[in-house]
């Protein structure tokens, strides 16, 4: 699960808009993944830009084909 302050909203496959992100881990044209916590969310298309960033908002506008949400893998101290 993402966590409660995470937001997600995709408008089309032009407009993709995340509230809720600590960094952007990946950026190209292509691709743009940022971190949210437990999970990283990458939007994958053609002609990804960065539209807006403020604070913990983003907005990535492009062709959108695909989003991921992938968990992160923490190492368990024993």
């Amino acid at each position: 699960m993402i966590n409660e302050k995470t937001y997600v909203e995709i408008r089309g496959r032009k407009t993709f808009l995340l509230e809720g992100l600590e960094r952007i881990t990946e950026y190209g044209d292509t691709r743009i993944a940022v971190s949210c916590g437990e999970y990283t969310v990458a939007v994958n298309g053609e002609g990804m830009t960065l539209a807006f960033l403020a604070d913990n908002r983003i907005s990535v506008e492009g062709r959108i084909d695909s989003v991921e949400y992938i968990e992160k893998h923490r190492t368990q101290s024993r």
